[in-house]
């Protein structure tokens, strides 16, 4: 992914996830404090700053330095399926998918968004993994094979043309 890509990206998903705060931003002591979450991989990210706990997003284990009641996404994230929120969750994920393409996806990220997916269900539509899927959404998987751009196509109701242009920004 280029780099004016990348801040594009994320600039979008920033712009997004500020109309899901909640709380009175008039009152300090009603709004909810900022939640960050950092996920890396290898000696690129410094893990020395207080608080900040290392999360290796192929593996999705956690550092040594993580407190007992520091989980992972994915933990989290199956904790809320199996207490019944699982359309919630993908309802959320459409909204988001909605806020940041305006309907029209120009990435394989923004796609899964606005098809209410997380990389684990499309994961599993595509019969691969979800690191995998990140690699495509991250543009390091330079030629996914021909069987996989064909599911993505029917995944997300695209012809090889629509496909072509998701990935053509990554």
């Amino acid at each position: 992914m280029k780099a004016t890509q990348a801040l594009s990206t994320e600039s979008k998903l920033r712009a997004a996830a500020s109309g899901f705060t909640s709380g009175n931003s008039a009152d300090p002591k009603s709004a909810v404090e900022p939640v960050l979450v950092v996920i890396g991989s290898g000696k690129a990210m410094s893990t020395d700053a207080p608080g900040v706990v290392k999360i290796d997003w192929q593996t999705d284990h956690l550092d040594a330095k993580a407190p007992p009641n520091v989980q992972t996404v994915d933990a989290l994230l199956k904790k809320q399926i199996a207490a019944g929120r699982a359309a919630k969750l993908m309802a959320a994920r459409k909204r988001l998918g909605a806020r940041i393409t305006q309907g029209v996806p120009s990435s394989l990220q923004e796609a899964r968004l606005l098809a209410g997916l997380s990389q684990s269900d499309l994961a599993a539509k595509l019969e691969t993994s979800q690191p995998r899927v990140a690699l495509l959404e991250a543009g390091r998987e330079n030629n996914p094979g021909l069987k996989t751009l064909r599911k993505l196509a029917r995944v997300f109701n695209l012809d090889m043309n629509g496909i072509s242009k998701l990935f053509e920004s990554e």
